[in-house]
């Protein structure tokens, strides 16, 4: 019978089950339990910018509870893939391009961690790690914002030199003239009508083989063309006519 007298050797170890490195043989806890804990962030910064007009963007993020041996800021986007990791906790997102970005605290533990890299995905981490809750920021980006352009874009945040307009001719009272451009291009075509008038003689006898010419004065109009129209029967009416072919 076990009369008590036995006497073990103390296994060291950690002996706390919440541990990343609880041992479950361990019967003396040695001080080496590596305990980590999500963190809860957040920010009073503006988490709407305008992302690549040259401003910097830091976002400060403050966070609250959470405990591990090391601890980063995780950045990935909506799919979760990993864009940059910062020790923060000031973020400056400015060049990351348009898009959301999500923003993690991440505790870990960095003897015991996989997956924690650029180009890799946050849901593919593994090891000893507890992720925080994530901050989104929106990134808008630049355009042409001029709302005569003809790429005019309302979700520009920022002016990028894009703008192109349309150009033609803008004098409502040309020929050619065009309600869609913006810029003239000194094409336009305008007619204004002239005057005429002759000192000869404009009762004739025609048909004897006798020419009858009429010198016909033009005053003032407009035209890239002209010419003389001879309209009637009996009696022959003659136009000066302005034309654009």
């Amino acid at each position: 019978f076990d009369d008590e007298s036995c006497v073990y050797e103390p296994i060291p170890g950690c002996t706390n089950p919440d541990a990343c490195n609880y041992d479950e043989t361990a019967t003396e806890d040695d001080g080496s339990c590596v305990l980590v804990t999500a963190a809860m962030i957040s920010t009073d910064d503006m988490t709407e910018i305008c992302s690549g007009d040259g401003i910097a963007d830091p976002i400060m993020v403050a966070v609250d509870g959470g405990q591990g041996p090391n601890s980063a800021f995780v950045i990935t986007d909506e799919s979760l893939n990993i864009l940059a990791i910062e020790e923060g906790p000031s973020i400056d997102l400015e060049g990351a391009g348009v898009g959301v970005c999500l923003i993690w605290h991440l505790n870990f533990d960095a003897g015991d961690i996989t997956g924690a890299e650029v180009g890799a995905n946050a849901a593919d981490l593994d090891g000893c790690f507890a992720l925080s809750n994530n901050i989104a920021v929106t990134r808008n980006g630049g355009g042409c914002t001029d709302e005569l352009a003809e790429n005019y874009d309302s979700d520009a945040c920022f002016d990028d030199d894009s703008c192109f307009f349309v150009e033609g001719c803008t004098d409502v009272i040309a020929c050619n003239y065009d309600e869609f451009a913006v810029f003239d291009d000194g094409s336009c075509v305008i007619i204004v009508a002239s005057s005429i008038g002759t000192e000869s003689e404009v009762e004739i006898c025609a048909g004897d083989g006798i020419a009858d010419p009429i010198m016909v004065q033009v005053t003032g109009g407009s035209s890239p063309n002209m010419a003389f129209v001879v309209t009637g029967g009996w009696v022959c009416t003659t136009w000066y006519r302005l034309i654009d072919t």
